[in-house]
């Protein structure tokens, strides 16, 4: 049943591969804890791979287990009915769990599609973790009047109008034949005596297009020129009804100057739709304030999933630190983490040290740019395991500082939130240190960090959050073209702490075997209070 606000929930799951009766079992343990769900979605392999006994007839046979391919024309489905969520479960050999960055159609609702490849439920890989099969999201239909949801910070170009351009820069019959009689090329100032004596209108042998056999005009005039093919999209805009040469954007400009962006382009440094980078005034602003240190180099480079040091799929990411993994979430132990835990002058209250970072398992460049639709499990687990930090921490004498740096950056980042255990002692001394140090840094806090955070809200704009010991929080709005410090928070805590040499945490890198020491006991003390077990 939908809810009240008229959205469904929905739970999609991977391929069974025969394994039904398991499936459904973990379908009504989750349905249990985590519904009631509306909606149930079965993508991938269903019934698994044939056995001898199965009676089908041969074509049949070699087509269920993949020994026959057929194109299907899904990009065309896809192009037609533009869904909000589209699901594969057959990407690799075992098939793999990936979520694609969000692209927006073009139209009035700016509809906006996510792509999620499941893993499979049903066997097992031989070797390496088991990937996630399923996802849960709520959906609401939309109506005429639902206002457009803001477009994703990490919103990407549309693939599927990309495929359109591609298929478009292939010149039609027509086209070949226009450019072949003065069609789509500067025409001579003055006709030919052959021009003049062959003054009749016609299309080259073989082309699908009309011919009028007018004798009072050329081709390059007829009116049945201006009519392309039914199956024909201008490469420019993207849409039918015109060619190249008549494009009604051919020569449109940005809002800077420089040339209008097609569809789907978003600006890395401002998020407008508006302009290339390379015209972007907050781009330029940036590169030449920062010019006496960059030296002359380009825009920066957009960092991808497999680079992000957050990022799963990063095959670099210190994964022997994480300590838990949830739906959304996952929780590792900081590289170079401010606590001490192998010193001989200073013993970590909390088993492992304690410094964490609650990290979500999408890429999005921070908490508040994840779209709504799907931000509320997100933010729920976060909050869980927030809860969950503040009660272990305090079993072993401690409070709890959390805090975020959710800046909007050109080069994109992945939103996480920060974790560290102080003493007892020191928890009303959070905030004054916060206000202490941010004074010195022209850093102000804001007096209704609500209203704060909710101006940011859609990528809207950079802060700076902390949650102090006794529940409250404080917001420090960044400002366009005032430089903010991602390692504020940090500078902050071991002022607090009073370890001013465990500001740089590349100078506090411990170890692999080290590090592997400390996830592990943090882990087993951790684990009466890990909200994913």
């Amino acid at each position: 049943m939908a809810s009240s606000n008229g959205s469904v929930k929905i739970l999609t799951v991977g391929s069974a591969v025969g394994s039904i009766r398991e499936l459904f079992a973990k379908v009504k343990a989750i349905d249990a804890k985590h519904g009631k769900f509306d909606l149930l979605l079965c993508a991938g392999d269903f019934f698994g791979p044939l056995t001898e006994d199965d009676s089908v007839d041969d074509e049949v046979s070699q087509l269920l287990e993949g020994r026959i391919e057929g194109v299907l024309p899904l990009d065309d489905v896809v192009a037609k009915i533009k869904p909000r969520y589209h699901f594969a479960a057959a990407g690799g050999r075992p098939p793999k769990f990936w979520e694609r960055e969000p692209f927006v159609w073009d139209g009035e609702d700016a509809r906006i599609s996510r792509f999620i490849s499941l893993g499979a439920f049903g066997n097992e890989p031989a070797t390496g973790k088991k990937q996630r099969w399923f996802y849960a999201f709520s959906i609401a239909p939309i109506s005429a009047t639902t206002a457009p949801a803001p477009k994703p910070a990490n919103a990407t170009k549309n693939p599927f109008m990309a495929g359109v351009a591609k298929n478009a820069s292939k010149r039609s019959l027509e086209e070949a034949a226009e450019n072949f009689i003065w069609g789509a090329i500067k025409q001579p100032t003055k006709r030919s005596k052959i021009g003049q004596l062959f003054r009749y209108c016609c299309t080259m042998l073989g082309s699908q297009a009309s011919r009028c056999e007018s004798t009072e005009h050329f081709i390059s005039d007829c009116p049945e020129r201006q009519k392309p093919p039914e199956n024909y999209v201008c490469k420019i805009c993207g849409t039918p009804g015109h060619f190249v040469r008549d494009c009604p954007t051919r020569d449109a400009v940005g809002d800077t100057g420089g040339k209008k962006p097609k569809p789907g382009y978003v600006c890395r440094a401002c998020g407008s739709e508006n302009h290339y980078l390379e015209d972007c005034l907050v781009a330029h602003q940036q590169r030449g304030a920062q010019s006496e240190h960059r030296g002359r180099r380009g825009p920066p480079k957009e960092i991808s999933t497999d680079e992000c040091w957050f990022c799963l799929s990063n095959p670099n990411l210190a994964k022997h630190l994480i300590v838990s993994i949830g739906s959304e979430c996952y929780v590792t132990l900081a590289k170079g983490q401010i606590i001490p835990t192998h010193s001989e002058d200073y013993t970590a209250q909390v088993p492992g040290g304690g410094h964490i970072l609650i990290v979500p398992i999408t890429h999005y460049p921070t908490f508040s740019t994840i779209p709504s639709d799907i931000a509320k499990p997100i933010l729920d687990e976060t909050e869980s395991y927030k809860t969950a930090l503040r009660s272990f921490f305090a079993k072993h004498g401690a409070a709890t500082v959390l805090f975020e740096v959710g800046r909007l950056s050109a080069k994109g980042g992945h939103a996480h939130v920060q974790a560290i255990p102080v003493p007892l002692k020191l928890k009303d001394k959070v905030e004054e240190t916060f206000l202490k140090e941010g004074s010195q840094m022209g850093i102000d806090f804001e007096s209704d960090p609500d209203a704060a955070l909710e101006s940011c809200q859609g990528g809207r704009g950079s802060y700076f959050r902390v949650d102090l010991p006794d529940g409250r929080k404080m917001v420090h709005l960044m400002k366009d073209h005032v430089p903010f410090s991602i390692q504020f928070g940090r500078q902050v805590l071991v002022s607090l702490l009073d370890m001013p040499d465990r500001f740089d945490w590349k100078a506090c890198l411990l170890s692999e075997d080290d590090d592997r020491a400390d996830a592990q006991a943090f882990k087993a003390a951790f684990s009466p209070f890990d909200p994913s077990l």
